[in-house]
């Protein structure tokens, strides 16, 4: 599916309505996946059997190698060889396998978003270091959902990649304001929208479960609204990963770090142990990325 950016100077924000029409044409992006829309699909039905998503699976080769490698890892530690997609989806679990796929899924798609834009290398960048800070984060204190954090923490920036796939002139001009203004307020002079925002409606037209779009669009500021049943911890978590991916990208130094107390305190955590885990971040890429590939 080509993804045909536009190529007009925008006299003022862009139409809201060419921005809908952008997700209504990316929405049909997860279809070109069927084997994994289908399992997906399965593991949102209660009713369903795990021989019929072993036999979804198995149809893929690449995602059945996909799962039976992780399964495989020192990730889960298992004794002994995982050989079938059935015991992996035992062992496992029906829920992991779901973020399981979902995360192949994402790859997928941020890479087609991506092409071959020299401005999605940095989107990606700190794509894969939030996720892996998110992911370390939560690994470290001792939370059941460190997949879900990763796979937010890899999502939690695809609004930009479809401001750049779809509008790509337009992102251009978006990165020239964005020296006297900062990146929100660029993108709001620019698409009328913050790319946080974005990135909500495109999961949540990929049907993703609202643990991901609601990060996707509160990571910038976990307490600037009040969320009845959302995960502030887990919002919180994303966004000092994501402090920790851009200072990264910019070489800093972990002395520049700067968490504030109420981030913290709603993490349960004190400064050093945030610069100890900047400190590894490179490590712990690589290990997701061993692992995944």
């Amino acid at each position: 599916m080509a993804l045909q950016p536009a190529t007009t100077q925008p006299a003022r924000p862009l139409d809201p309505e060419h921005l809908q029409q952008a997700i209504t044409r990316l929405q049909a992006l997860p279809a070109f996946y069927p084997a994994v829309h289908k399992a997906l699909k399965l593991l949102g039905d209660p009713q369903s059997s795990n021989d019929h998503l072993q036999q979804e699976i198995g149809s893929d080769q690449a995602m059945a190698a996909r799962v039976l490698k992780l399964a495989n890892s020192a990730y889960f530690g298992f004794r002994g060889r995982v050989g079938t997609i059935s015991l992996a989806i035992t062992l496992i679990g029906r829920d992991r396998i779901g973020t399981l796929l979902r995360h192949f899924l994402a790859e997928e798609m941020i890479h087609l978003l991506s092409g071959r834009k020299p401005a999605a290398r940095r989107i990606r960048q700190l794509s894969l270091l939030t996720a892996a800070a998110g992911h370390t984060l939560a690994e470290r204190l001792l939370r059941g959902d460190k997949e879900e954090i990763l796979l937010a923490g890899l999502l939690h920036n695809i609004g930009e990649l479809v401001l750049l796939s779809q509008f790509r002139k337009e992102y251009e001009d978006m990165l020239s304001l964005a020296q006297p203004l900062s990146a929100s307020q660029a993108e709001l002079a620019i698409f009328g929208v913050e790319s946080r925002l974005v990135g909500r409606w495109l999961l949540e037209a990929w049907n993703f479960p609202p643990f991901f779009p609601t990060i996707a669009e509160h990571h910038v500021d976990p307490w600037a609204e009040s969320f009845p049943d959302a995960p502030v911890a887990a919002i919180a978590l994303v966004y000092a990963a994501r402090k920790m991916a851009d200072l990264w990208v910019e070489r800093g130094d972990p002395e520049l770090l700067s968490f504030s107390p109420r981030l913290l305190s709603t993490l349960a955590v004190d400064r050093e142990f945030l610069v100890d885990l900047y400190r590894h971040l490179p490590e712990a890429a690589d290990r997701w990325k061993r692992t995944a590939e």
